[in-house]
């Protein structure tokens, strides 16, 4: 791999996580919004304990699950 292949994809990992990471916050300030009572770090606790329990919420839930397929579908088809 050439050094400007690797870091062309070393900046689409850095950009992936900052959007990552701006959903993740954005989801806190909904969870802190849904119960205002919560203090910042029980949040964070909420939404981490909701993103383990998302594999099995999608293996449960065909119409979940064909959502996700069809994103991946339309990531994979927007590929250069």
């Amino acid at each position: 791999m050439t050094k400007d292949m690797n870091q062309s994809i070393t900046g689409n990992v850095i950009h992936a996580s900052e959007i990552c990471g701006k959903q993740l916050s954005d989801f806190i300030e909904y969870v802190l919004d849904v119960d205002p009572e919560l203090k910042s770090p029980e949040a964070i606790m909420v939404v981490a304990s909701i993103l383990n329990q998302l594999p099995s919420a999608f293996a449960n839930n065909p119409d979940m699950l064909s959502d996700l397929q069809k994103t991946c579908k339309t990531v994979k088809q927007r590929r250069k």
